[in-house]
């Protein structure tokens, strides 16, 4: 590369200033050099120096950009082309660390860290600013990868499928014209994971809902259903009325597991807090049961003592949820245990729940689906490199 007389005057104007700061006087040094560099590849690009044949380009400013150095930070005029981006080769290397710090980043937000802790360990340990802004515009550029993710093609069967939902706060403009400003509610995540037919789990997508409702769940699974879900046999959920008519409505033929977990939880609280300590080692009887026909009678006893306490509400609690929650026992016994609740789902809520706290409330409906779906995706991964399946599912489709 030719240097122009500009370029030589600039350079030599450098080397004669005096070296009192060493570092100071390289980072000028580089800063000239470079700008000149990326001007010679600037002119090429527009013909302006041969002055031969049409321009290809025109120029259009300049960019002033910000990159690290050994020697300090380094400011930078990036040429501004009309038609095309500019692309330097001298630049490769700067962006290519600067790819590799946007990976970190992402990284460390994804692994629960908010933007200011990771804007102060940037600054810490890599002895470079970068200011929680910064954090988290990178991290809404990842937001992309992710929802490629959350609505990629699903590589069925997944002859058992789980889902529940989980509610966070977000911030949403007040809907009353009379109101201004911003409130906080809650918004539901629906979630659903699968187990394919080698056993082993699988994310398979989220959704932001308003709430909870058949229509709502049965868009979910209907989405699914686009993406690839086939083959389901059995659902596992917390028993919800609109999950419940939804399955029945997208997945026809399909069984319903309801959690016998949720189940308990819903029965004692229906109760008066004296009869709750007799009551919980009955309802533990009715799924500790090797039976249906023992599951029922332990059901229809427990059913009896709360009625000769009068917790009428309790008792109909009971009888509603009953059948759904002992649909387990129609598959083999090794099964159980895999089936019989929701905690495939559960453990997932709280592994998410773990980063969503921290943050508090969300500044909207997007950023906390986006955050959900990067803690779904670091579980899918670790499921993906588990060697032992979570389950034996060959008595199951077989059954």
């Amino acid at each position: 590369m030719n240097m122009t007389p500009k370029m030589e005057e600039e350079v030599l104007a450098v080397l004669r200033q005096p070296m009192d700061d060493v570092v100071g006087w390289v980072c000028h040094a580089l800063e000239t050099i470079f700008n000149g560099v990326m001007e010679v590849e600037a002119q090429r690009l527009t013909r302006r120096r041969s002055g031969k044949g049409p321009a290809l380009d025109h120029r259009s400013g300049f960019y002033t950009r910000t990159y690290p150095s050994p020697f300090g930070p380094l400011e930078l005029k990036e040429p501004r082309l009309r038609r095309s981006p500019f692309a330097s080769a001298l630049l490769a290397c700067f962006e290519a660390r600067q790819k590799k710090l946007k990976e970190l980043v992402t990284a460390m937000h994804h692994e629960g860290l908010g933007t200011r802790p990771i804007s102060r360990i940037m600054e810490d340990h890599l002895e470079e600013g970068m200011s929680h802004t910064t954090v988290s515009r990178i991290c809404r550029e990842a937001h992309g990868e992710l929802e490629a993710w959350r609505t990629r093609p699903l590589t069925g069967p997944y002859p058992i499928l789980a889902l529940d939902a989980l509610y966070l706060p977000c911030r949403s403009v007040l809907e009353p014209a009379n109101k201004t400003g911003l409130a906080v509610g809650k918004r539901a995540v629906l979630i659903a994971l699968g187990i394919k037919g080698d056993g082993h789990r699988e994310v398979l997508g989220a959704m932001m809902a308003p709430r909870e409702d058949a229509a709502l769940w049965g868009a979910f699974i209907a989405d699914l259903k686009e993406r690839g879900l086939i083959g389901t046999r059995l659902v596992l959920g917390d028993g919800h009325p609109g999950l419940m008519a939804a399955v029945a409505d997208q997945l026809p033929g399909c069984r319903f597991q309801s959690c016998a977990v949720h189940l308990q939880r819903r029965v004692l609280q229906s109760t008066q807090l004296r009869f709750r300590k007799g009551l919980a080692k009955k309802l533990r009887a009715i799924f500790t049961r090797g039976s249906g026909k023992s599951a029922q009678g332990a059901a229809r006893r427990a059913m009896e003592w709360l009625a000769d306490r009068g917790q009428d509400k309790a008792g109909e609690a009971l009888a509603r949820g009953l059948a759904a929650s002992l649909t387990y026992l129609a598959f083999s016994k090794g099964l159980w245990r895999r089936i019989r609740t929701n905690n495939l789902a559960e453990r997932i809520n709280r592994e998410v729940r773990r980063r969503t706290d921290a943050v508090g409330a969300f500044p909207d409906a997007r950023s906390a689906l986006m955050l959900v779906c990067a803690r779904l995706r670091l579980v899918d991964r670790k499921w993906a490199r588990e060697d032992a399946p979570y389950m034996d599912v060959t008595e199951f489709l077989a059954a």
